[in-house]
């Protein structure tokens, strides 16, 4: 009979899933949308984020193209757009992020977004995969839209009032 000890084995493998543990979390804990890709564009991780933003359950997607899970479209045309994934993984770079880009949800409805993608690289400098962020910015345009229909508001009564004062000036 051979006997080993395999508790360093067992106490580096209790770290390693930890560890893991502990990405998962943090990376599930994101306010923004959070999927990577193999070098193939297929998703292998997606936070609880991204499932609400895309529509999809997180198991549903997991192994499915990205393009299938993340459709983009020109948020003034409907127009669809390439997938930054499919982008990073033709160019080996990361992609800036498209503009006035809508996110169409699994239900068909679609959100504005601001999308950021940049290659998972390996020690030896090989892209081995896709990070995809997706942020709502739903909010933030409403913000914007309501400080200009102010601005336009605020300018229209400044012109009204120029044009009473210049009334009352002539009218004197």
């Amino acid at each position: 009979k051979v006997a080993r000890d395999i508790t360093e084995r067992k106490r580096a493998a209790a770290e390693l899933a930890a560890q893991q543990e502990w990405f998962r979390v943090t990376l599930d804990s994101i306010g923004d949308g959070v999927i990577t890709c193999d070098a193939g564009g297929r998703i292998t991780f997606m936070n609880a984020m991204a499932a609400k933003l895309t529509g999809w359950e997180t198991e549903s997607a997991i192994t499915r193209p990205c393009a299938e899970v993340v459709r983009l479209v020109r948020e003034t045309t409907g127009q669809t757009l390439d997938s930054p994934v499919t982008r990073v993984l033709r160019t080996g770079g990361p992609v800036a992020p498209s503009t006035q880009t809508l996110l169409v949800a699994a239900d068909g409805t679609g959100r504005p977004i601001d999308d950021n993608a940049a290659p998972i690289m390996d020690g030896d400098g090989n892209a081995i995969g896709v990070v995809l962020v997706l942020r709502d910015v739903t909010e933030r345009r409403r913000n914007e839209a309501e400080r200009q229909s102010a601005a336009i508001d605020r300018e229209r009564l400044l012109e009204a009032e120029r044009v009473a004062r210049g009334e009352a000036e002539r009218a004197s």
